[in-house]
């Protein structure tokens, strides 16, 4: 049997990633082309977009099994799965049926639970230790990628030969990955357990959370940073157009910067974690993201054009964050539990996605600005900040390394 020092890391970097932007990819398609599915389904556009919060509401139940899922079949065979269930959702999308449309938005909320946990085991077993931010962060990369994928060819596909054509295309992609994973499943997935149960309830993986402070706080912190994030990427083109009177095109283009700065920014952040800790890393991430928010409302007060860069500064900051996040928590678990607790924590991490968004809705209801509304996020941020002094100054952690003295 080979060392896991001899399979080669960017290979196995590569699958991950490939498999995460896939995932990405296949869950924003629907949003991109909304308003052309619901013109031909005769359905409001509103009703498309809901779809992402019943993709997420599924993957936070179905994030409790994927541990187990990882254990009994491997990362290699989690990852086939995934992307298995991944390409049968987008078919059942691509039907004109209001039903099918929900059932393949459940398939894929499953499938999108996966890849994480399924990741973070192989990552941890194949990668070195003072390259585990790095890693971490470049395979989080595919998530905006994919995202840029989305909003770049499925309008481009749907117009061309129809709305059902981005969905297949990522479908076949998906189907292709899985091929591909077959040549080293055999090798990869060599400390499979078979006959590890994967239905009953994930009680010895949620105890691993439950009796581990620094766990507790990064299920804590992953919650709540997943909630600003998707609530950045939630609000900004309707603050940017209806509050502060830019045009949809110019919006669009700061989305997409965002997305880019995101990619870009996990990659840094996870070169800065590698030298001053993941720990350390992500409370920087934090503190900038806080003093973003806060000056934003005066910003736009000021010079609604300052906006933009802000919002830039907040995509290398409150979308970069999660490739360290998922580094951080390997420091606080062995390597043979990392897939479960990884599981479990972004199970909270989804459930932020679900309630974040709503959440701010309701303040800047209340408010009555979508720029005010950016203080609630910078007082949320800073429990972030409290929890991570909380995590390393009361665990036995030293702060400038990634390594447990307890």
């Amino acid at each position: 049997m080979r060392h896991p020092q001899d399979i080669s890391v960017p290979v196995i970097v590569s699958a991950t990633t490939a498999t995460q932007g896939l995932v990405s990819m296949a869950m924003l398609t629907l949003p991109a082309i909304a308003p052309m599915v619901a013109a031909e389904m005769e359905l409001p556009s509103t009703l498309i977009g809901a779809q992402i919060s019943l993709f997420f509401i599924v993957a936070t139940v179905s994030a409790l099994f994927g541990a187990q899922v990882v254990r009994r079949y491997g990362g290699v065979r989690t990852s086939q799965i995934a992307l298995f269930l991944l390409t049968i959702g987008l078919g059942l999308a691509a039907f004109e049926t209001l039903l099918l449309l929900v059932a393949g938005s459940v398939l894929m909320g499953m499938a999108y639970s996966l890849p994480n946990p399924a990741s973070a085991h192989l990552l941890v077993k194949f990668t070195p230790v003072k390259w585990r931010n790095f890693v971490f962060s470049l395979k989080q990369t595919g998530v905006p990628l994919g995202g840029m994928l989305a909003g770049l060819c499925a309008p481009a596909l749907a117009s061309a030969y129809g709305w059902r054509a981005p969905l297949l295309v990522s479908a076949l992609l998906s189907v292709a990955m899985i091929v591909a994973f077959q040549a080293v499943r055999r090798e990869w997935d060599r400390d499979h357990e078979p006959k590890f149960p994967v239905a009953r309830l994930p009680a010895a993986a949620m105890r691993i959370v439950l009796v581990s402070r620094p766990l507790r706080l990064m299920a804590a912190v992953g919650m709540i940073l997943a909630a600003a994030q998707f609530c950045l990427t939630t609000y900004l083109v309707i603050l940017l157009v209806e509050e502060l009177d830019f045009s949809p095109v110019d919006a669009g283009l700061v989305l997409a910067a965002v997305q880019v700065t995101g990619m870009v920014g996990r990659l840094l952040w996870g070169i800065v974690a590698d030298r001053i800790g993941s720990n350390a890393a992500l409370k920087m991430i934090a503190a900038c993201a806080v003093l973003l928010c806060l000056g934003l409302p005066s910003a736009a007060h000021l010079n609604p054009w300052l906006v933009p860069a802000i919002m830039i500064g907040l995509g290398a900051t409150l979308n970069a964050w999660n490739g360290v996040f998922l580094a951080e928590i390997t420091r606080h678990v062995d390597d043979s539990q990392v897939g479960e607790a990884t599981a479990i924590i972004l199970s909270g991490t989804y459930f932020g996605v679900v309630i974040g968004p709503p959440l701010l809705g309701i303040a800047v209801y209340g408010i009555g600005s979508f720029a005010m509304g950016y203080y609630v996020m910078a007082l949320t941020l800073m429990a972030v900040l409290a929890l991570l002094i909380n995590a390393n100054t009361r665990l036995g952690v030293d702060p400038q390394s990634n390594v447990r003295l307890d």
